[in-house]
């Protein structure tokens, strides 16, 4: 990309032959950033029309991938999207008006609660539950962990024989199998009822995972390292669906993966929100309010 001279140039090689391809700046309009489940991210020029786009650079290091996209984005003088995210500038990703005094309230049906006390504003978002792709996966789960040393057993039984001498060997394979199904099911359980517990101030925020399942870590993240907070749709970090991506320098933590659309644009905003209100106009909200 030559600033200088607003063009894009492209070089191509084809076993002994070298091709020369140049555009304009102005028939782009945005960088995106496409992840890939297990091939590498895209740093992409994308036109106004579909079919017109040019991929910068590929790589399996995030923080290179989303650096050159940044700068890319300041040299074209257009937006930034990341993984079907909200367009936005470098300069304005976090931009957002502070939050009131009043208590922010979730939208009606979301089961989300909130609070906002001594300038943290803590949100508590709901496990996704038992949707039909959990319970396909807690069905597969539970066929390796029993049915399969069942199966194994009979196997070996009509094959082999049960003696002293050969029990050993069957024994370890049936121990196998129900330790991955149950490996298996309580991840799928997990996943299922846990949701998420996010407090955001001025000074950072924490996330962590609550539910009975849950694992209890937490990640704390210094306001002075988050580089965005979006909601974007892909298949990163083996996440499918829409969910709320905190960029941060070193890494990204996702909040709300699969919840509806609404839940997750309402906690996007106040996220962004709190970041932005100044610990000077915070004023303690003993109130909680709670919507479903």
């Amino acid at each position: 990309m030559n600033r200088e001279s607003r063009r894009v140039e492209r070089h191509s090689r084809l076993l002994w032959s070298v091709s020369r391809t140049e555009a304009a700046f102005e028939q782009f309009t945005r960088v995106e950033v496409r992840s890939h489940h297990r091939a590498p991210d895209e740093v992409v020029l994308q036109g106004a029309q579909p079919g017109r786009a040019i991929v910068l650079a590929r790589s399996h290091d995030r923080d290179e991938v989303l650096e050159l996209a940044r700068a890319a984005s300041r040299v074209l003088g257009g937006g930034l999207q990341v993984d079907g995210g909200h367009t936005r500038s470098v300069d304005e990703r976090l931009s957002a008006a502070p939050l009131r005094e009043t208590q922010p309230s979730p939208p009606m049906g979301s089961h989300i609660r909130v609070a906002r006390e001594s300038g943290v504003l803590t949100v508590t978002l709901p496990a996704r539950g038992w949707r039909p792709l959990y319970v396909a996966q807690a069905g597969i789960a539970t066929l390796v962990g029993v049915a399969g040393p069942i199966l194994f057993g009979w196997a070996w039984a009509r094959s082999q024989g049960w003696t002293s001498a050969n029990v050993l060997k069957p024994a370890v394979g049936c121990l196998v199998l129900f330790v991955c199904g149950s490996y298996l099911l309580w991840r799928v359980m997990r996943e299922a009822t846990s949701g998420w517990l996010i407090k955001a101030s001025s000074r950072g925020l924490e996330v962590s995972r609550h539910g009975r399942w849950a694992s209890g870590r937490l990640t704390r993240i210094a306001a002075s390292k988050v580089w965005d907070i979006d909601l974007r749709v892909g298949t990163r970090n083996n996440l499918w669906g829409e969910r709320v991506v905190v960029d941060y320098e070193g890494g990204d933590v996702a909040v709300g993966t699969g919840l509806p659309r609404e839940s997750l644009e309402w906690t996007e905003a106040m996220l962004r929100r709190a970041l932005a209100t100044r610990p000077d106009s915070h004023r303690p909200v003993d109130a909680s309010a709670r919507h479903g």
